[in-house]
């Protein structure tokens, strides 16, 4: 199938062999990538020319981004009482110093949100956009929020 044009620079955390012969894989997140080509099919799995997509931080913003990061974690705690397992995990990690890039990740990793603002979200290298974009969807009464399980077993991509 066509490959998304951005998508996440993973590491293998653990494996295991399914009995139909395939593998189920833990990844760990690194890096955020933009795929520029994909090369020619040599190997049995895909491989790709990237670029990596950094954080942008814009000195201007600095002020307005702790207010920001105060912001998400305030309205992402206030979905946490549907969310009761591993609460305490994420609280633990909502608690800690964590940037805004970071947070932003974690907060959009967790809902349950249409499949094209997650793609968006990916896409963005400004975490104070993410950040926004998330408060917005925090936000919306207009249609139900709802939260993946954390951490996930199993994820489509």
């Amino acid at each position: 199938p066509e490959i998304r044009r951005t998508a996440c620079l993973c590491k293998v955390a653990a494996h295991c062999k399914a009995a139909q012969g395939t593998y189920n894989a833990l990844m760990v997140g690194l890096r955020r990538i933009r795929i520029l080509d994909e090369l020619p099919p040599v190997k049995p799995f895909r491989q790709a020319e990237v670029r990596v997509i950094e954080d942008v931080y814009p000195p201007k913003n600095a002020t307005r981004r702790r207010v920001l990061q105060q912001r998400l974690v305030a309205a992402f705690r206030n979905v946490l009482p549907k969310f009761p397992t591993n609460r305490e995990q994420i609280e633990t990690l909502l608690a800690s110093d964590l940037s805004l890039g970071v947070l932003t990740d974690i907060v959009a990793f967790t809902l349950k949100l249409d499949q094209k603002i997650k793609e968006d979200l990916l896409a963005q290298p400004l975490p104070d956009l993410r950040a926004l974009l998330l408060l917005e969807c925090l936000g919306a009464r207009s249609r139900p929020l709802t939260l993946a399980k954390f951490p996930p077993e199993f994820s489509l991509n």
